[in-house]
């Protein structure tokens, strides 16, 4: 869901789309409001960064990222730049805060892999991969952003981390 409440973004995995909802305020019902988009091979996680400016559709079958610009008055989604390789078998998506980082953890590929999110259009830099134990499902960002916390639940422990040791800074 937008953070404007009045649209929805619902990634559809056997077609590899992200249609566009828009929300009726009263009576809160759906209806498709622009042609879907492409994006890459079993989409099934959606984020919106902080500005609320772009989104970003985690691959799960293709182990890949797609960011997408929004549409400010239409809130359409126009691809930007080409998918980028994530790990093995994604399976959650952080954003940072401030919206200038993104995380994937890789389930089979045992790591968190980090993107830097280009202010202006929403293009991902791939920073590298850090290993976290073996299959880590989920991660959560403390409401501080100080720590990327995930769950290894090959190991049954969560992990704890400091984003900047993530990004190389």
């Amino acid at each position: 869901l937008h953070p404007s409440a009045d649209v929805a973004y619902l990634a559809f995995s056997s077609e590899h789309q992200i249609a566009t909802y828009s929300v009726d305020p009263l009576t809160h019902a759906v209806s498709e409001s622009a042609p879907r988009t492409p994006t890459g091979f079993g989409p099934q996680h959606l984020a919106i960064d902080p500005t609320h400016r772009f989104l970003f559709a985690l691959n799960t079958l293709a182990s890949t990222i797609s960011a997408f610009a929004i549409d400010p008055l239409t809130q359409a989604l126009s691809a930007v730049g080409s998918e980028q390789p994530t790990g093995v078998s994604p399976s959650d998506i952080e954003l940072t805060l401030d919206g200038r980082f993104l995380y994937v953890v890789n389930s089979r590929g045992h790591s968190v892999t980090s993107f830097a999110i280009d202010a202006q259009n929403g293009a991902l830099t791939p920073l590298g991969a850090t290993p976290v134990g073996m299959l880590p499902v989920q991660s959560a960002l403390d409401p501080t952003g100080r720590f990327l916390y995930v769950c290894v639940s090959g190991e049954d422990v969560v992990r704890g981390f400091k984003p900047t040791v993530l990004v190389g800074a």
